[in-house]
Parts: C-alpha cells; structure tokens; sequence
C-alpha cells in the first residue's frame, strides 16, 4: 500500500492542447506519460522529412516508456490531436517504481508472442516491444463471461493462462456440447476481420484465467498482413470445424472419421503449438481406435499383473520390501486390501 502511495504522489497531472508537441523524434527520454483524456498522435519522421502516422494513445494508454527501459531517445514524434490531460512521471522515478515491474511484464508478452503470433520471426525485437506495449491484460476468475453471442467488440483476446470453455448449440438438431479452449486461443476474429457480432458464448472454467487484448487499430497497423491474413483463415477452419463437432455428435460415421483428420486447414504459430495438436490428434486416434475386444484385454492385463498372486510370486525381497514401507506408514497389507485398492483404481482408469 506504501508504494502505491508513493507512487501517485510522484506523478503530476498537466493539461495538453490540440497541435501540441509532446514530443519529437530524437529528444532525449524524460517523461513517462499516461493519458487520462483526449487523444495524440504517433508520427514517424522520416528522413527526407515525410510523416508517416503510426497510431493513436487514447485515455488509459501509457506513452513515452519505451525510450527510458531502453535508455535511448524518442523514436517517434507525438503530437496531441485534441486537448486533453494526461499523468506525467521524470524517468528516474519511473524506473525505480516501474521500470522492473514493465520489463517482466514485456518479456511475458514478447514470449507469448513469439510462441502463439504466426509470422512474427521477420519482425525486429523494436516491432515486438511495440506490439507488446499495445496489448492490455485482464484477470478473470471462474464462471466470468469473455465473449456473449450476438455482442460487438473492437478488439481480439488472447488467452494466457487458464482455461475457457467454448459452448455448442445445433441449429437442427438442438443438441449441445462443449468444448475446451488452452492458452494461444483467440476470441473476437468475427468482430475485428468480418465485423459481424460474437458467434459463441465463452467463459471462464477454471478457478482463474489470464487474457490479453488487442486493439483493432492497434494490430491493423503494428502486425504484418500476412499474420493478419492467417487469423481469418483460422477462424473461417476453426467455425467449419465446430460445427462437424456438433452436428456429427451421435452420429458413429462421423466420429470414426475423426481419426482420419488431417488438421491441415489450421496454420501453427509455432513447432510447440504444433507438438501438442499432434498429441491430441493421437491422443483421439488411441481413445476411438480402443474397442470392447482391447478394453477386455487391458483389464485382463491389469488384473493379472496386480493380483495378489502375481505380486507374492515375485519373491520375498518384494514382499519384505513391500512390508517395510507399509509399516513405515502405518498401513497394512492384511487381506490384500491395499492391494484390491489400487486394483480398482487401475481399472477405473480405463
């Protein structure tokens, strides 16, 4: 709470005009800054003296931060569009009540997006660092709603940790189903490339969840068309995909042809995303391929290898060994209990 306290206390609030200069390409880095109303515009300056726009800062964005962790001058000219007020901080003090909490919370994003961001391996660590200062983040805890059917939004979100759960319903059939999303999942693509409102209704199933959000105008001029390009294909495979889920539900024929499923339609972030959709994919080929026949085979299996003949027939040191750890917790194995025990516990796995 103290350093909460000290750390409002240090900021100065001022008053900016429209047309003022906050800053130019090539001053020195001195303030940190956060707008609390109004609107300024980021300019690149090139050398032949053009000026490029490059974005907006609009009330709860911070500006000027980049320069001071990076110890270097402005690399953009920014410019107030309207009059407004803004929270200003010297960098001295930003960087010993910030600077350390910013740099951590960087390097998290910047991982994120170079595991879950397709095409982002051309992109300078300068281009990253942009990105990243660009995303927002929430907190969210279980049952939470993220993303409401039929709502509107302007920005993308991006799980980071937790898990959301995605639900299903059949225009024909009416039969429902839920499913599962991990982290580098994205919400609101219908939204942001096809402006069309929210598809799905998706929440929070786990006790807690972290997201991270990007504005349109934010990834319309900071990512790459090609990434852009990517996210609407994805999502134009990920609503076909759903919906042979759902309507193929009851249904063996389709199921069956699960295992056949090449996943090919879905364009990977990277080797690790791919990795785990590989597993999965095995994981659903071993799960449907298991017929009664091998399901009676495994329990056989089971029951021969831990019965408790099998076990006495592997000599005395097993059993000595056995006994003393048993002691050594103060469980016994009188009547086989135990050993019926995890007999059960095998069987309940299959």
């Amino acid at each position: 709470m103290q350093q909460r306290i000290k750390i409002i206390d240090s900021f100065s609030l001022l008053e900016f005009s429209a047309g003022q200069v906050i800053f130019r390409k090539g001053d020195p880095s001195s303030c940190y800054y956060f707008v609390l109303e109004g609107v300024i515009e980021a300019f690149n300056e090139q050398r032949d003296g053009t000026i490029k726009p490059v974005g907006k800062i609009t009330y709860g964005k911070a500006l000027g931060e980049i320069g001071i962790l990076r110890n270097q001058p402005r690399s953009l000219t920014c410019i107030a569009k309207t009059k407004g007020w803004y929270l200003t901080l010297r960098n001295e003090e930003f960087i010993s009540l910030l600077a350390s909490h910013m740099f951590k919370t960087l390097d998290q994003k910047i991982q994120f997006i170079e595991t879950y961001f397709p095409n982002v391996k051309k992109l300078t660590t300068v281009q990253k660092q942009r990105i990243a200062y660009a995303m927002g983040n929430f907190s969210c805890s279980r049952g939470q709603r993220i993303s409401t059917q039929k709502e509107f939004i302007q920005y993308l979100c991006f799980i980071n940790e937790g898990e959301l759960i995605v639900n299903l319903i059949s225009e024909k059939s009416l039969k429902s189903m839920t499913l599962k999303l991990a982290p580098g999942n994205i919400i609101g693509e219908e939204c942001v490339f096809f402006n069309t409102s929210l598809r799905y209704n998706i929440s929070v199933s786990s006790e807690h969840a972290h997201i991270y959000t990007l504005q349109k105008k934010d990834l319309l001029v900071l990512l790459p068309p090609e990434t852009l390009e990517l996210w609407k294909s994805n999502f134009k495979a990920k609503v076909k995909s759903r919906g042979q889920f759902i309507e193929g539900l009851g249904q063996n024929r389709q199921v069956n042809d699960m295992r056949n499923m090449s996943f090919s339609h879905f364009t990977l972030a990277s080797s690790y995303a791919k990795k785990r959709l590989d597993l999965i994919k095995k994981r659903n080929e071993i799960s449907i391929s298991t017929d009664s026949e091998e399901k009676s085979a495994i329990i056989g299996k089971t029951l021969k290898e831990f019965s408790p003949a099998a076990v006495m027939s592997r000599g005395k040191t097993v059993v000595k060994k056995m006994r003393r750890v048993s002691l050594g917790n103060g469980f016994g194995f009188k009547d086989g209990n135990r050993l019926r025990e995890k007999l059960k516990f095998n069987i309940s796995m299959l």
